[in-house]
């Protein structure tokens, strides 16, 4: 596939994802890499940044609070490099939890989403969220940590904040616009409602 050709796709994927997840009315994004890449990049200890598609805020219940959220978005028609590229999407999750924590002191409970048109590792599907898997992400990218040490209280932690969700493209067309889901919320705010 040309250079770009898999830009436009990208580019398109991130907006689709974009309004699919804000149409749950569940998500706000703010930010975009492609157009503010700083406010989408995440840091390692070790000094690493990698910049994610999208980075907002959750809404509403069930969250007590509104919690910083990061997603990568990947639309691919194949399986392609997603396995690898899932490892280091965990490796840097918690790597930032470890660098938020440090820097800021304390866990901003970031959550962190993949999203992918197509769905990868399926042998392995259950164990993609795991505290064993993640583990075995973390040891792999060692040196995003700079030499601290794991902990598997946050590594529990992290788990539970990862998301993968699939998605195929007749579901994401079937998302609500941003006008269509404001005036649902209107009617349901209107009846009581209270996100």
């Amino acid at each position: 596939m040309a250079k770009e050709t898999a830009h436009r796709i990208g580019h398109e994927g991130l907006h689709e994802i974009k309004e699919w997840l804000e149409a749950t009315t569940r998500f706000a994004f703010s930010y975009t890499v492609w157009d503010s890449e700083p406010m989408c990049t995440r840091e390692c200890p070790d000094g690493t940044k990698k910049a994610l598609d999208l980075e907002g805020n959750t809404v509403g219940a069930p969250y007590e609070r509104p919690r910083p959220v990061s997603v990568e978005c990947k639309k691919y028609t194949t399986v392609g490099g997603q396995a690898e590229g899932y490892r280091e999407f965990l490796a840097v999750a918690y790597a930032n939890t470890v660098h938020t924590i440090e820097s800021m002191g304390g866990d901003a409970e970031r959550e962190f989403l993949w999203v992918t048109y197509h769905p990868f590792s399926q042998t392995k599907w259950n164990e993609l969220v795991s505290v064993t898997h993640l583990r075995g992400c973390v040891e792999e990218y060692a040196s995003l940590l700079d030499g601290a040490v794991i902990d598997d209280d946050l590594l529990s932690k992290v788990a539970q904040r990862i998301g993968v969700l699939v998605v195929h493209q007749r579901q994401v067309n079937l998302r609500l616009t941003k006008d269509e889901a404001g005036l649902a919320l209107y009617h349901l705010r209107k009846e009581g409602y209270r996100a």
